[in-house]
């Protein structure tokens, strides 16, 4: 984008959303040669979905933790050039140790994973989809892992200290 030039950095419209922007949105502006533009974006590491609910302590930056994962798969879906009815979304099972030890925040796991256990309390079960850019990114690992893969396991959270 050139200094000054008029862009669009709306979000797309829900089908539920009315026509006119809403007053509090902003659609359109010009950036000054001399400003400078800073977003911030949060992404989303992970999905998860309560299976059993814990006991409400939850682990904090720090704490050494561990985890049982069941059923770790990564879900390949299709290559960017594959056209309609090409390719179709792939489970491969992964081979992990089923009982995992880790240092929260000491990046010894993948971030998606290590938010997830973080969010978890004491004694949960939950469903957890961690999203390629949270997992092993467009390089995917080895040949283990295909690119833009994500990962999906059953994690519990038995202890931390």
């Amino acid at each position: 984008m050139e200094p000054g030039e008029k862009s669009d950095f709306s979000r797309p419209r829900s089908p539920w959303s009315p026509r006119s922007p809403r007053e509090h949105e902003i659609t359109h502006f010009v950036v000054p040669a001399h400003a400078t533009l800073s977003v911030d974006v949060e992404l989303s590491a992970f999905r998860s979905r309560t299976r059993l609910p814990g006991n409400g302590q939850r682990p904090r930056a720090g704490d050494s933790v561990v985890a049982r994962l069941r059923g770790v798969r990564a879900r390949a879906g299709p290559p960017s050039d594959a056209g309609p009815g090409q390719w179709r979304t792939v489970d491969m099972p992964l081979a992990t140790p089923e009982l995992v030890r880790f240092e929260l925040g000491g990046g010894e796991v993948i971030p998606g994973l290590e938010a997830a256990v973080a969010e978890m309390s004491l004694g949960e079960c939950a469903e957890v989809t961690v999203a390629p850019l949270a997992a092993y990114g467009a390089e995917g690992y080895f040949e283990v892992v295909r690119p833009n893969s994500a990962i999906l396991a059953d994690v519990e959270l038995l202890g931390f200290a």
